[in-house]
């Protein structure tokens, strides 16, 4: 027998969340066309790199999961809207729920990898755009999803 030093292996992370979505798709009348159910697990090492496993689950275990949800988070509710525009791809997500983020817009955009003048992203005229959000502290705890969802503090 050997006596081994044990390492941290690859799969110790320094932070480990999950959450729960549900997407209704609507025709374009508003009718209700189905649903469907996702789990995302996001792991965070200890060099602070995101990692994100997603799957899709069945309507029994997004109801199990959402009995287990948990309660010192805000329920977050969004419509989104998809469009294609100058070969560019928009998502736009529109929170309706907490209400300190009701009525929040927030567009995302993506499109093929060019090189100069290509690789600017070009927003229609019809869309609104006070700035562009950066992948910064400031930004991350006003819009990101996780921040949003916490409750207010007492």
């Amino acid at each position: 027998m050997y006596d081994v030093e044990n390492e941290k292996e690859d799969n110790d992370f320094a932070e480990e969340y999950s959450f729960i979505r549900k997407r209704t798709h609507l025709s374009r009348d508003g009718r209700k066309l189905g649903s469907s159910f996702g789990l995302t697990t996001v792991h965070i090492t200890h060099s602070q790199k995101h990692i994100e496993v997603k799957r899709i689950i069945t309507q029994r275990e997004y109801n199990t999961a959402f009995k287990n949800r948990d309660t010192s988070r805000h329920v977050v509710k969004q419509k989104r809207i998809s469009f294609i525009w100058n070969m560019q791809s928009f998502n736009i997500h529109l929170y309706q729920e907490p209400l300190n983020v009701e009525n929040l817009c927030i567009v995302q955009v993506q499109q093929q990898s060019g090189s100069g003048e290509e690789s600017q992203v070009k927003m229609p005229d019809f869309l609104n755009i006070s700035r562009k959000l950066e992948d910064c502290k400031e930004d991350n705890e006003k819009y990101g999803a996780f921040n949003i969802s916490r409750l207010e503090k007492s």
